[in-house]
């Protein structure tokens, strides 16, 4: 037997074995013995905000199968929690047609070829590149206003920029032209800025610390590696112990080795690399409980050998004179 919950997103109807169930409903609680199907079908009147503009969403069609745990097929994933299953979907989308509206447009030369660069929209943003006997387009897949080109011929080719908003944040896409057309950088950041020999990108994070991260690229090796990384914190204020382990993983999360090393007692800090390797990969974490100087976090990892089924692991942290001096990881399975 095994027991599962469906939680229908906002807007969302779903249809479970001839069932209808809406977002309005407590979470739906499903048990079902080997052998049992569940056909799962759900649709949308209220397409999310940040959905790309002309397009809208598709059903989500799905069946939970119940054989020794479950088997999921079509839209529908599941995060493991001990021995209960929380299944999730992700709608699709399609795109409706419209005439193609330029936003931007300019002509580029390289080795006195003519390059016509042109940033438009029809049913989604899209870039189109025309030269002598070539056309290059490529999708933006994001709400592009503001579009601005400008390009420079360099030792590695023609540089293609393009720049804009999307979605309240800064866009930015590079194209190198060096006999063929592909894209060496593409990215939704929060801040932006050029210098001489490469950019900066600033990433905002929404944790405890309201970390910052400021990324340096310059390019070499046929592509535009990060050089520099640093760190702002806009909430670096006194925490109250029980949350030192979502400190601690919201550092690891970012790669803030240097601020996870405070966190740790004088036996763990030379071991920060090896430590991130035990706890493993995780896409998301949250602080689960903590009592009599022990805290647990759960995290989720994704493991697609398993079918869509995100596996949830629990680590606890041993606390010690305001440290961190133990790390167990188990799964929850």
């Amino acid at each position: 037997m095994s027991v599962f919950s469906f939680t229908v997103q906002n807007g969302d109807v779903a249809v479970i074995n001839g069932k209808y169930y809406t977002s309005s409903q407590s979470p739906v609680m499903l048990t079902g013995a080997d052998g049992d199907f569940f056909y799962v079908r759900i649709f949308s009147d209220k397409p999310p905000a940040d959905l790309p503009f002309g397009r809208h969403l598709l059903p989500v069609n799905g069946i939970i199968a119940v054989d020794n745990g479950i088997r999921l097929f079509g839209g529908l994933i599941a995060v493991v929690r001990d021995d209960f299953y929380e299944i999730r979907y992700v709608a699709e989308t399609v795109d409706d047609y419209r005439s193609p509206v330029a936003l931007a447009q300019q002509k580029a030369y390289y080795r006195n070829s003519p390059h016509t660069v042109t940033v438009y929209t029809d049913c989604a943003a899209r870039i189109m590149i025309e030269s002598e006997g070539e056309v290059f387009t490529k999708d933006l897949n994001c709400r592009l206003t503001d579009a601005e080109i400008a390009s420079r011929a360099s030792g590695a080719g023609l540089l293609i920029t393009v720049t804009g908003n999307a979605q309240g944040k800064k866009y930015l896409l590079i194209i190198l032209y060096d006999g063929l057309y592909r894209t060496v950088f593409e990215r939704l950041c929060d801040g932006l800025s050029f210098a001489e020999d490469g950019f900066f990108v600033t990433d905002k994070k929404p944790d405890m610390l309201g970390r910052e991260i400021t990324r340096k690229f310059r390019y070499e090796n046929d592509a535009f590696c990060e050089c520099e990384k640093t760190y702002r914190y806009n909430h670096l204020i006194s925490y109250p112990l029980a949350l030192l382990p979502c400190l601690f993983m919201e550092a690891m999360q970012t790669d803030d080795y240097d601020l996870a090393r405070t966190y740790l007692s004088d036996d763990l800090k030379d071991r920060i690399l090896a430590l991130r390797e035990f706890i493993g990969p995780f896409t998301d974490f949250s602080c689960q409980d903590s009592d009599s100087g022990f805290s647990k976090v759960i995290y989720t990892e994704n493991v697609t050998a398993r079918r869509g089924v995100f596996v949830c692991r629990k680590i606890k942290f041993s606390l010690k004179d305001d440290k961190i001096y133990n790390v167990d990881v188990s799964d929850c399975l």
